[in-house]
């Protein structure tokens, strides 16, 4: 699953049972951000503050912190990658 970003969102929740799911956003993203993958890696392509350290799900802030997106998925990555970092 793929999602693009263009501007700060106030909530977005991308969940996928199974698969990878990809959230791309502009590089100056505000966002408190929580990613959880049951099988899988986070990769995280923007500079984040990581409130607590633990397997999942991971809570952080990028930027300046404005808006919630959740990311999820049962089997699978959850990346979230800035806008044009994504190969075509």
């Amino acid at each position: 699953m793929l999602v693009r970003v263009g501007t700060d969102v106030d909530r977005l929740d991308a969940d996928a049972g199974s698969g990878s799911v990809t959230v791309c956003a502009p590089a100056d993203l505000g966002a408190r951000v929580e990613t959880e993958s049951g099988s899988g890696g986070i990769d995280l392509g923007f500079p984040i503050e990581v409130e607590s350290i633990r397997r999942d799900p991971v809570p952080g802030t990028v930027g300046y912190g404005r808006g919630l997106i959740e990311i999820d998925t049962g089997s699978g990555t959850v990346r979230l990658i800035r806008t044009g970092a994504l190969r075509r």
